[in-house]
């Protein structure tokens, strides 16, 4: 029993020490940042098929990074984002991590005489 008794005052000792310290215990920052024309699932979801017009889907995502026109009144537009999310944590200044992910994302619409027929996401 006093062996227990030591042992959790040891233990309490060392976290009042520990907390004493100056400075962080444990840091981490994250932050994502979007370059590009970033166009959400909401926004994407609002696009009618067989009745949204070219007018209708760029007041709702704004202009396209990218138009592809064919000569038979099929048009594909794209909008294109990177997306960056970085990470870095610290303990005790003794450990320390970051971690970089990039991702690429893009939207497109297919238009046939000025209609949309189709959308999907890269």
């Amino acid at each position: 029993m006093r062996a227990r008794a030591n042992a959790a005052a040891a233990v309490a000792t060392a976290l009042l020490a520990l907390s004493a310290i100056p400075g962080c215990l444990v840091s981490s920052h994250n932050s994502t940042r979007v370059n590009g024309a970033y166009v959400d699932n909401a926004d994407l979801a609002a696009v009618a098929i067989h009745r949204s017009t070219m007018d209708d889907v760029e007041r709702r995502l704004g202009p396209p990074t990218c138009r592809d026109c064919a000569e038979d009144g099929v048009e594909v537009w794209s909008w294109e984002a990177t997306e960056r999310r970085s990470g870095h944590g610290g303990v005790l200044f003794l450990v320390s991590a970051s971690d970089t992910r990039v991702v690429d994302r893009t939207v497109h619409v297919k238009f046939i005489d000025g209609v949309a027929v189709e959308k999907w996401r890269d």
